[in-house]
């Protein structure tokens, strides 16, 4: 059975689906001449002009109600329309992972799955349907954040995504549909002698860490976090870290960093310390790449946080 590739992309209304699916269909080098099935399932403010979808050989069909979405909907289509890739305008109401479990028939395989996400409205967003954005990205090849602007807290919007998912791209838009090639600059100076991010910017820091060790490396940086699990290593290393909650309590994340002692440290479980190190990338078998390492300078017991978790949002 030969196989049709899908790309879908989600979001919520008015994100900009619409935009980016026309972008694309304007875009040769992704419709190749071949026949193309769009398939709608919201229709918002902005509409798909003819010449758009003649222009790229491409049919469109929508469906309104989610009880018509169905496996058989889908055989249905494909059959009729013999398309060599659909394009999925999902519904960011609708569950995903009941599409990806129980309708997608067996030709058709998600070849990537994009989330849009109006940073302008992210946080209200967060704040009444945070753990639904979550399910969006979390399983997201590419999340984009657009209508941009010099007040957007990219840093933290990037620092979010990355969270629940490492392996997404993440780009920004600004209003006028122009990427913006960087993120921001970092909230700490990352030149100074001791590299000491705030607490709550402990997520900004790991992810830029984890993504850009070269940057870091031989860098002695302060920082408190909390021990988790130190029994499970001898008394020279442990993981130090913090939780991570991106909308709800269901989404908390361990952000951790080995690292190493200069003699036998002695923790428990969520003890909280205060550590200054050096960071130098090392290999290490049980991960088979090298990765950044605390190797302590100083460390000393503190009293347990205030505000526990880091916050992207």
């Amino acid at each position: 059975m030969e196989q049709i590739p899908v790309y879908l992309v989600t979001g919520f209304l008015e994100s900009g689906k619409t935009s980016f699916v026309k972008d694309i269909l304007t875009d040769y080098g992704f419709t190749m001449g071949e026949k193309n099935l769009l398939i709608v399932c919201e229709e918002g403010i902005e509409e798909y002009e003819y010449n758009i979808l003649s222009d790229s050989n491409t049919v469109m069909v929508t469906v309104e109600d989610e009880e018509d979405f169905t496996k058989e909907f889908l055989i249905n289509i494909v059959k009729k329309h013999k398309p060599d890739k659909i394009i999925l305008e999902y519904n960011g109401m609708w569950d995903l992972q009941e599409l990806f479990n129980n309708k997608l028939p067996d030709e058709l395989v998600i070849a990537q799955i994009i989330t849009t996400i109006d940073s302008s409205t992210y946080n209200v967003y967060m704040s009444n349907m945070g753990a639904m954005i979550v399910n969006q990205y979390r399983q997201s090849d590419l999340v984009i954040f657009n209508r941009c602007n010099e007040n957007t807290k990219k840093l933290a919007l990037r620092a979010s995504v990355k969270t629940i998912n490492s392996q997404a791209n993440v780009i920004f838009e600004n209003e006028n549909g122009e990427i913006e090639e960087t993120a921001g600059q970092m909230p700490f100076d990352i030149n100074s002698d001791i590299v000491e991010p705030a607490d709550y910017d402990f997520g900004i820091f790991f992810e830029d860490l984890m993504s850009n060790p070269d940057k870091y490396e031989g860098k002695t940086v302060r920082l408190r976090l909390k021990a988790y699990n130190p029994e499970r290593y001898p008394g020279i290393c442990c993981v130090l870290g913090r939780d991570a909650m991106t909308c709800c309590a269901d989404d908390i994340s361990q952000l951790g960093l080995i690292a190493r002692f200069k003699n036998d440290v002695i923790l428990k479980h969520n003890d909280w310390v205060e550590i200054t190190a050096d960071i130098h990338k090392t290999m290490l078998e049980q991960y088979n790449q090298e990765i950044p390492v605390l190797y302590t300078k100083d460390i000393r017991k503190i009293d347990k946080l205030k505000e526990e978790l880091v916050y992207f949002y």
